[in-house]
């Protein structure tokens, strides 16, 4: 069919960054079959990246009225509702996505976000673990419930746990690192720390949050003396060494 054709380019489009073309081709879709909700997601989907939110909001409740057992528009609704701080609608969404498909990831994932930033943090950590439970390799939501347990002091240390856990899933994501840095800021392991932001800033040279964290320890005092000599290019074996292993609270880098 040629709706057929014309979706599949504008997924192929979508994928390279061409956002104007997949646009058109997702229209050509949705003139072929106006009914066809998928499409509508899709189009939706271009809008929401190229930062036209109502048009993504107005394209999403169409693709959810027209195939109400879809959980992809909630998904999207739920992401674009959050940025714009109508949590109680995403979290409506993220909850009927939830309902759709007990096993989707991201909709977990969404719930938990949404629930977090409303202070729920009890259910929040419910919605992660659901999440990890589903898929344990979700590196994405091994941070989130880092950053959920990180708010209570008391749960620190399974907040690291967690951190580490995102780093070894995707250690090609900076976030996780910039992440691991901040945890292990607040820790006697402020050797582990510098070198966790430092690979933030190696995979993204302008993560804000690493580069805050390596300012401060910088400026910290006994840090500032010890840090040109112990983080020069000699050392790197031990960066390295406290990247893989973490470095004991009784050795190496300095207490704060």
């Amino acid at each position: 069919m040629a709706g057929d054709f014309h979706d599949d380019m504008g997924l192929v489009y979508y994928e390279l960054g061409l956002y104007e073309d997949a646009k058109s081709e997702f229209r050509l879709a949705i003139a072929s079959d106006k009914g066809w909700s998928e499409a509508h997601n899709n189009l939706a989907n271009v809008f929401d990246m190229t930062g036209q939110w109502n048009a993504a909001i107005a394209e999403y409740q169409t693709a959810i009225a027209l195939g109400p057992r879809n959980a992809d528009p909630h998904l999207g609704l739920c992401t674009v509702l959050r940025n714009h701080g109508r949590l109680r609608e995403a979290l409506s969404h993220a909850q009927a996505a939830v309902q759709i498909d007990p096993f989707n990831v991201l909709a977990h994932h969404c719930m938990g976000a949404a629930l977090d930033e409303l202070g729920d943090r009890v259910a929040a950590e419910r919605a992660f673990r659901r999440a990890i439970e589903i898929r344990p390799a979700e590196a994405t939501a091994h941070r989130s419930l880092a950053i959920v347990l990180f708010e209570d002091k008391r749960r620190r240390s399974e907040a690291l746990i967690e951190a580490r856990k995102a780093t070894t899933l995707r250690p090609d994501n900076p976030r996780n690192w910039s992440l691991l840095a901040g945890i292990l800021a607040t820790t006697p392991l402020s050797f582990e720390a510098y070198a966790a932001a430092r690979k933030a800033i190696e995979l993204d040279e302008g993560d804000e949050a690493a580069l805050h964290i390596l300012q401060a320890m910088n400026s910290a005092k006994p840090f500032a003396k010890e840090a040109a000599p112990l983080y020069s290019k000699d050392k790197e074996l031990l960066l390295q060494r406290a990247l893989v292993e973490g470095v004991p609270e009784n050795q190496g880098g300095p207490k704060q």
